[in-house]
């Protein structure tokens, strides 16, 4: 379990895993590398991951306390001397030399079968950012039809029962099968490809479990024990200790609050950007099928676990792709401004809001194709036009107005009248998305969409030059509406990924 998200229930695993202690280093016999190694950065730069290798007695125990050497002729390394812990494991972190291509860093256990233990890794040329694309402008429509989601017919008032839908994914995909909690899947990731995403839809799975006795939390849908095909520990959602207090250099960042269906995709941080700046690397990665409930089985102190969850399991691989050829289509539904679709194409705020939506695109590389609005039945409208933006439970009216979202893969957001955080004052929400990252694609779902407020959208009075969010409402529309999409986008200004979770008042907006 993310110890972001759950610090106290991971203490009693990491409580629970310190009570063993290795053998006597004088009964050690072998050496071996456990991760750390082929990974890539930026010449000059520290690498994601730690150096870890680990020695063993004869019949394969852990031996503690005894000392790994750490050299480089090429890089430099954190210390030159540690000391295996209990698990038997040592650690080194290190940082690549200047020059491009292989370097190599070394753990010397002196005596010990297996030693050196060498390490190879990428110094690569610096990433840069691409140059903005020549856009045609967007081809922008109404649909004649309201938005229902995967409701057909579509209802006249609304459903009286909770529903969380599993959706059918893109066509292609590398991976589709329902598996339970725990179940290893293997997938083979192809040369080339610069993205992976999975995502697990609940066929059944509880919504929350419940730590210390009073303190209930979603059940988190979140793969566990991510490896790549070198058996390099990418992510684990359940670490034997918590993870720092600055993720930053993680390879794998995930605090999504995201209970019944999630989407998990990688790279999203820069640490993995760099590593895998010339793809994935190709060949078999193995997760396991996981939640929060499964975790909660291991830890005294939370009730509601279970081993029974079952869960859509899907695998999309995107392959690289140059900047040029990248395009996005967007669906706005209209929940809450007093505006029909059939009018919003020509409607003065709506084109001033995709025309600086088109630039904010433009700048990172990829060009506002398709934008379509859709009108919501009546009965959304009276449900969602005024939202609370303090429920974010499965059953509550955020999740459920996401279903109305038309299934293909596009961007989903709902324009609605008022978000309000009732525990902070009535406070006026910007934006909320449904998780983060999003599961694309996926159109229907609980989590399908962002909802932005969009009382913005008609002040017009100000919009006289370039971009202007102090002064111009459908700029800060626009430029919320960019944001919320920019969980799993690239900023041009460093090239760093940006990860984001939860929902924000507009006295901190994300």
């Amino acid at each position: 379990m993310n110890a972001r998200k759950i610090a106290v229930l991971s203490a009693g695993l990491i409580a629970a895993s310190a009570c063993g202690s290795g053998q006597t280093a004088a009964k050690a016999s072998a050496v071996s590398l456990v991760s750390g190694n082929g990974q890539t950065a930026k010449a000059g730069a520290p690498l994601p991951a730690s150096l870890v290798v680990k020695v063993t007695d004869s019949s394969g125990a852990p031996i503690a306390g005894f000392p790994i050497a750490w050299s480089s002729t090429s890089g430099a390394v954190g210390a030159p001397v540690s000391q295996t812990a209990s698990d038997g494991t040592a650690s080194a972190t290190a940082t690549l030399g200047p020059a491009p291509g292989t370097q190599s860093f070394v753990a010397t256990a002196a005596g010990l079968t297996g030693s050196p233990v060498t390490f190879t890794a990428t110094a690569a040329t610096a990433l840069s950012c691409p140059a903005a694309p020549s856009c045609a402008p967007p081809v922008v429509v109404a649909s004649p039809t309201p938005a229902c989601g995967i409701l057909n017919p579509c209802p006249t008032s609304r459903p009286v029962t909770c529903a969380k839908p599993v959706i059918p994914g893109p066509a292609v995909v590398a991976h589709h099968a329902v598996h339970p909690v725990n179940d290893p899947v293997s997938i083979d990731v192809p040369a080339g490809t610069a993205s992976l995403t999975i995502v697990e839809q609940a066929i059944s799975a509880p919504d929350s479990i419940t730590i210390n006795g009073t303190i209930t939390i979603p059940n988190v849908a979140v793969p566990d024990k991510l490896r790549d095909p070198l058996g390099t520990l990418i992510y684990d959602d359940n670490p034997p200790s918590p993870p720092p207090a600055d993720p930053s250099g993680e390879l794998v960042f995930f605090a999504s609050s995201s209970p019944v269906t999630s989407a998990f995709t990688i790279p999203n941080t820069t640490p993995m950007l760099q590593r895998t700046a010339q793809g994935l690397s190709p060949g078999i990665w193995q997760f396991r099928v996981n939640d929060f409930a499964f975790e909660c089985l291991g830890a005294s102190n939370c009730a509601g676990g279970s081993n029974a969850s079952r869960y859509d399991v899907t695998v999309l691989l995107k392959p690289s792709a140059s900047a040029a050829s990248g395009s996005l289509d967007v669906a706005f539904y209209l929940v809450g401004p007093a505006l029909l679709a059939r009018d919003a194409p020509s409607d003065p705020g709506v084109k001033r809001m995709i025309a600086t939506l088109a630039g904010i695109y433009a700048s990172a590389g990829i060009c506002l194709r398709n934008v379509t609005f859709y009108d919501v039945p009546s009965w959304a409208e009276t449900a969602f036009g005024v939202m609370n933006a303090d429920d974010a439970s499965p059953c509550g009216d955020l999740d459920q107005m996401f279903r109305l979202s038309v299934p293909g893969n596009k961007l989903d957001f709902f324009l609605v009248g008022s978000l309000v955080a009732t525990s902070q004052g009535g406070a006026t929400v910007v934006g909320i998305d449904g998780t983060i990252p999003g599961p694309s694609g996926f159109g229907g779902t609980i989590h399908s969409g962002a909802a932005v407020n969009a009382a913005d959208l008609p002040s017009v009075a100000g919009c006289t030059g370039p971009l202007d969010v102090v002064h111009c409402g459908p700029d800060r529309v626009a430029y919320m509406r960019a944001r919320r999409a920019a969980g799993a986008m690239i900023s041009c200004s460093g090239c760093s990924a940006r990860s984001r979770s939860g929902r924000s008042p507009a006295s901190n907006p994300r």
